[in-house]
């Protein structure tokens, strides 16, 4: 088993149009996939979350990727903030709204309906900031942001994802940057009066978490305590976890399955799905240590795996995508490039 890995030049950037090229069908199923189809039907972007301070995690499976948002490497760097479509077609980035006052730059949790692509909580500023419990709906088809329900607290760099008409938000950090959290909240974008509820925990308090999503079930894949926080962020040590969970959103139960082979997080927006197995491309391994790791776990066997050959340099907080059979893979903050606009097709074999 093994990545092979080609290395992608520059791309045009390009002012919005009406006009986009239809994506082509996708191999997999990610977090985020099944609704992505329905966008991709549509001709409609589809969202990736790019992150280091940590945004956007998120969706990230279809012809077309957005950027929400980019990565800082020091506290004086100002995070990205408009937002960009890459089509996979043509190899170009658009432009779209950019993001609304008060939203999140980094470390907020992204996940999409099919209609909404919704952004909640996270971290407006630059640097070690404030967080907030702000949220904010974009419309896919109108390319308009507009406020959704706040979630009931701050928090960073937790995960959220789109299952059983409902959209759940899990862990993070309390609004001091650095104390983990392990709630788990839970809302109906479509009702009357729309309210976050809580639901069961998940069992470690954590945060940069990632999900998956494969058929009923949410598997939440690695993790941290000890970030950086407000007060003293050279105080974080940044602590790695392995811990492997599935959450059944019928049920509301949690069940812990088999732990990684390499702790790791930051990698929310570098996990995908694929022929039924969750791939982890690299991910934060210590402080300052970005990994090159790719870990593959199959739900079958309870196993984890890591494949031969890495992607091609160690990153945290990168974006992927499945098209085609391949993997996409670039953005983030590299221990080669540091904040980079590099990326790179991956083919996998045997997966």
């Amino acid at each position: 088993m093994g990545i092979s890995a080609t290395e992608l030049g520059e791309v045009e950037v390009q002012t919005s149009s009406s006009q986009e090229p239809e994506g082509k069908k996708l191999a997999g199923r990610s977090p985020t996939q099944i609704a992505l189809d329905r966008l991709r039907r549509d001709k409609v972007a589809v969202v990736c979350s790019v992150i280091v301070g940590l945004l956007v995690l998120c969706a990230i499976l279809a012809p077309v990727i957005t950027k929400l948002m980019d990565i800082y490497p020091t506290a004086e760097t100002i995070p990205y903030q408009p937002s960009d479509v890459l089509d996979f077609n043509t190899g170009k980035w658009t432009s779209l709204a950019s993001l609304p006052a008060g939203a999140a730059r980094t470390h907020g949790g992204v996940a999409t309906d099919g209609k909404y692509i919704y952004l909640v909580a996270g971290q407006p500023g630059s640097g070690y900031s404030a967080g907030t419990n702000k949220a904010f709906k974009y419309d896919v088809a109108k390319n308009e942001w507009s406020s959704f329900v706040s979630l009931p607290s701050t928090r960073f760099a937790g995960t959220m994802f789109y299952i059983g008409g409902k959209l759940h938000f899990v862990g993070g950090t309390s609004s001091d940057r650095t104390t983990p959290q392990d709630d788990h909240w839970v809302i109906d974008p479509n009702a009357a009066n729309p309210k976050w509820t809580s639901v069961s925990s998940m069992p470690k308090v954590q945060d940069h978490i990632a999900h998956a999503i494969i058929g009923d079930d949410v598997y939440i894949v690695g993790g941290e305590h000890g970030h950086a926080s407000i007060a003293d962020p050279h105080a974080a040590t940044y602590v790695q976890h392995k811990y492997l969970y599935k959450y059944d959103y019928k049920t509301d139960t949690w069940t812990r399955l088999a732990d990684m082979p390499k702790a790791a997080s930051h990698f929310e927006g570098a996990i995908q799905v694929l022929n039924g197995k969750i791939v982890v491309l690299g991910g934060k391994a210590g402080d300052e240590i970005e990994s090159a790791t790719v870990q593959v776990y199959d739900p079958a066997t309870n196993k984890w795996q890591i494949i031969k050959n890495s992607v091609p340099d160690g990153r945290e907080g990168a974006a992927s995508a499945v098209w085609q059979g391949k993997i996409w893979y670039g953005l983030g903050f590299s221990d080669d490039f540091e904040v980079t606009t590099k990326s790179y097709w991956g083919t996998f074999e045997n997966i």
